[in-house]
């Protein structure tokens, strides 16, 4: 009976324990759009739009400003819309360990400067 009662109780934990929606812990990153290229944007931290405007891609990427990551933008409308020297704010789950990195964007928001 007791051998019953604990299976019994193991199985009641992996259900409930397996059940769980597990929350999704995002990353954000903030910076501008660099690039676009087919349906991605590569925003880059800390780089201005006065050294977008001076400097070619390579050289941003080589001097190191901040963190790139390539974004790959699912509404596309929104990638038409954007611009190369918006600010924006961008949400994701995991990034491919590149430089650039490589990420899909589960949301981007214009950010006023």
């Amino acid at each position: 009976m007791k051998r019953v009662l604990s299976l019994f109780f193991l199985f009641v934990l992996l259900l409930v324990g397996c059940g769980q929606d597990e929350e999704l812990n995002l990353s954000e990153v903030t910076g501008l759009v660099s690039a676009k290229d087919r349906s991605r944007i590569l925003v880059i931290e800390n780089v201005t739009k006065e050294q977008l405007a001076e400097l070619d891609l390579e050289n941003i990427l080589n001097e190191g400003l901040g963190t790139a990551i390539w974004f790959e933008v699912e509404d596309q409308e929104l990638f038409e819309d954007l611009q190369i020297g918006d600010k924006v704010l961008v949400e994701f789950d995991i990034v491919a360990e590149s430089y650039p990195g490589q990420s899909k964007a589960i949301s981007i928001t214009r950010v006023e400067e």
